[in-house]
This record gives structure tokens, C-alpha cells and sequence, in this order.
């Protein structure tokens, strides 16, 4: 499972191995990989990883690397379809987290630290998601203000 992620994650063309044992130790490390995580994570990642790839697939973008701005789009379509779900922030975390495990398995920059992922899309499904629509600290009074 967790190999097929890594494949289209690092390895753009596997083939590419000079030696049958160097893909061999290649698998071998993947399998290794694999062993570090829990195996739900592993299987969120892979179909979160799968659900970007293909809709950068549909819409002609590249994946990897990503664009920022299609990282923010495609976490903010991932926000409309968990608030018609009623899904939890994990949702979005997860397909964030699926984002930058493939960048940086395949040593490019973390897309998902980018401000604009980080303030336009990932704040607010936290705050929309966790608190039922609700931000957490009450807005600041004018009456305050003025004191």
C-alpha cells in the first residue's frame, strides 16, 4: 500500500535502476518505510495522495511538484466537501499531510507551508471544521476599544 505511495512519491521512473539489486534494495527500503508508520495513516495518505494526484491529473496540473495555489484550491474544494459531509478537520489534515509527505520523500519544498496554504485554507478549515462554524474567541468589542 504504502509502497505504491512512495513509488509515485520519489521515483518517478523506476525502471530507471541500473541493477536488479539496486531495485531490490530500493523495494527493500520502501518496505522499511512502510514499517514506521501505522498502517491507517499509510492507507489515508495513499488514497489522499491518490484523490490529489488524480485531480491534478483531471484539471492538467503538475503534482509533483505542486503549485501552491493548486494545493490551496484543492483543500479548499476538500473543505466544501467535508462540511456537506460533516466531516472533522482530520479530513483536510490528512490530505495536507498526504501533500507534503510526497514532496518531501522526493526532496522538494514542504507546498504546504506556503502562507497561502497555511493562512487561506488550512486555518480556516480548523476553525470551521473543529468549532461546528464557531471561532473559538469572541470578536473584539468596539466597547473594549474604546476604554
Amino acid at each position: 500500500m504504502f509502497q505504491s505511495f512512495c513509488l509515485h512519491a520519489v521515483c518517478k521512473n523506476f525502471d530507471n535502476f541500473p541493477a536488479p539489486t539496486l531495485k531490490a534494495e530500493y523495494t527493500y527500503t520502501l518496505s522499511c518505510i512502510s514499517q514506521s508508520r501505522r498502517q491507517k495513516t499509510l492507507l489515508r495518505y495513499n488514497a489522499n495522495w491518490f484523490r490529489f494526484r488524480s485531480w491534478c491529473q483531471q484539471n492538467k496540473l503538475s503534482f509533483l511538484p505542486a503549485d501552491p495555489m493548486h494545493v490551496a484550491v484543492f483543500l479548499s474544494n476538500s473543505l466544501r466537501f467535508a462540511l456537506s459531509r460533516g466531516l472533522t478537520y482530520s479530513t483536510i489534515e490528512a490530505a495536507s499531510a498526504a501533500i507534503f509527505t510526497a514532496h518531501n520523500m522526493s526532496g522538494l519544498g514542504d507546498v504546504t507551508s506556503h502562507s497561502f496554504v497555511q493562512a487561506a485554507v488550512r486555518s480556516c478549515p480548523q476553525r470551521s471544521l473543529s468549532s461546528g462554524g464557531q471561532f473559538r474567541k469572541a470578536p473584539l468589542s468596539l466597547d473594549l476599544c474604546i476604554i
